[in-house]
């Protein structure tokens, strides 16, 4: 009798432990779900961040109109629109106003993985310096690494060389984008005086000196962003820059500029970073600039010096890049040294003389009835702008060419090479070749 309580006794407790359990999961289950969706409609009613209310935004070009409904940005992308900015680490030097110069910010976005091309643009074209009248800050845009390794080398970086902007969330495709909105709210509320905002990789060779000459000739209109104007292209639908049909149903994006390199002036900053209240983050960094660009009411300038799908190296048209990308660590020094040792030949030839040229003719030279082989049959030097090559050469050949009389020799003209010196004596040493 007494065994039979005491099993009965704990068949009871069994259960009433059971149910108890149940009962406190199934409340913490309700009040976090209850919990995270009270804090989703409380952003949303207090503006927050999130800024966005359930809805449709509706944007326009002239030539079509998008609609951008951020129901749907918040079940594919919850995070990008929920994500509020929260920096690890800032940088510090001269982008605070403690210059008269006007303020260029170099703004390379970078992985903590990636120290060796940070290392080596530090060596090149990334140095805080003073470039013709703008004062040049370069900033790395990171964010989190899961290797706590890389993260102890940004940190060290970062108390070195000052030019680390790190946020706290997670290093990906997609969450580039957010790059793009801290970095503008980063803008307007700490360097509000910035006169312009050059944005790139940290796999390209970029010519400050080019860009500098650039802003003033063309960086009058404080609402025109430069850059590769990208012309309503292709939605994609694969690879992993696919956006699904349920995101966005259309088949063309607004305009944008490639994301591999693009300037803007400090004066579109506030009016950008406005729109980004007021739209969905989307998942393409480079679109979404684009869409914050339109919902700004900005200009676009294309320019074929910003090189985003690459260059053939050649000295001279690196000199007049503005940015060239693809160019990885091994070759950067290489050509960073070459393009300033071509500036540095042509600052002094400039002090000497106008541009002169030289024209030299390759051809078969016919002698009567006998023919030399292929090699130089004429040399002519002038001032001024090359001959059109359509027209005879006025000039008298070079007699060094055989014992015969330059009036028996008829030149037969195949090929034309262009020898252009930049503003120097026949003597000096640099020399372009026009192909």
């Amino acid at each position: 009798m007494r065994h039979q309580l005491i099993y009965t006794l704990f068949i009871v407790f069994v259960l009433t432990c059971i149910i108890l359990i149940t009962s406190i999961l199934s409340t913490y289950g309700n009040l976090k779900y209850w919990n995270k969706k009270l804090h989703f409609n409380s952003l949303l009613t207090l503006g927050m961040h999130p800024h966005l209310k359930l809805g449709t935004v509706n944007l326009t070009d002239g030539v079509y109109t998008y609609n951008l409904n951020i129901n749907e940005f918040w079940t594919e992308f919850p995070y990008l629109q929920s994500y509020q900015c929260s920096l690890k680490l800032t940088p510090h030097g001269q982008y605070e106003k403690m210059t008269t110069l006007p303020l260029l910010i170099l703004a390379i976005k970078s992985h903590p993985a990636f120290s060796t091309r940070r290392a080596m643009l530090r060596q090149t074209w990334a140095t805080e310096r003073e470039v013709n009248g703008y004062w040049v800050k370069p900033i790395f845009l990171t964010a989190q690494a899961d290797n706590p390794r890389q993260m102890e080398l940004m940190k060290s970086e970062s108390r070195k060389f000052g030019d680390i902007l790190q946020w706290n969330f997670t290093e990906s495709h997609h969450n580039l984008s957010l790059k793009e909105r801290c970095f503008l709210e980063w803008l307007e509320y700490q360097i509000p005086w910035v006169e312009f905002i050059f944005k790139g990789d940290d796999d390209e060779y970029v010519n400050p000196y080019a860009v500098v000459k650039y802003i003033k000739e063309h960086g009058s209109s404080p609402v025109t962003l430069h850059g590769y104007l990208r012309p309503h292209s292709a939605v994609m639908r694969h690879t992993k820059y696919r956006i699904s049909e349920n995101l966005y149903p259309f088949h063309l994006f607004p305009d944008f500029l490639s994301g591999g390199g693009f300037l803007f002036p400090g004066h579109s900053v506030k009016k950008l970073y406005d729109a980004s209240k007021k739209i969905p983050v989307f998942p393409l960094d480079d679109v979404y600039f684009g869409f914050l660009a339109l919902a700004a009411n900005l200009t676009f300038r294309h320019d074929e010096r910003f090189h985003v799908y690459g260059l053939a190296y050649n000295v001279c048209r690196y000199q007049q890049a503005l940015v060239v990308h693809g160019i990885g660590p091994e070759r950067m020094m290489k050509i960073y040294n070459e393009v300033q040792k071509a500036k540095i030949r042509g600052s002094r030839v400039d002090q000497k003389s106008e541009p002169l040229f030289s024209v030299i003719l390759h051809s078969g030279t016919s002698y009567g009835s006998l023919t030399t082989p292929v090699r130089p049959v004429a040399s002519l030097e002038e001032e001024g702008s090359p001959p059109d090559l359509r027209e005879p050469l006025a000039a008298p050949l070079d007699t060094t060419v055989g014992p015969f009389a330059p009036q028996f020799i008829t030149p037969i003209i195949p090929k034309v090479e262009i020898i252009y010196h930049e503003k120097r004596q026949p003597s000096s040493g640099f020399q372009y070749w026009g192909k």
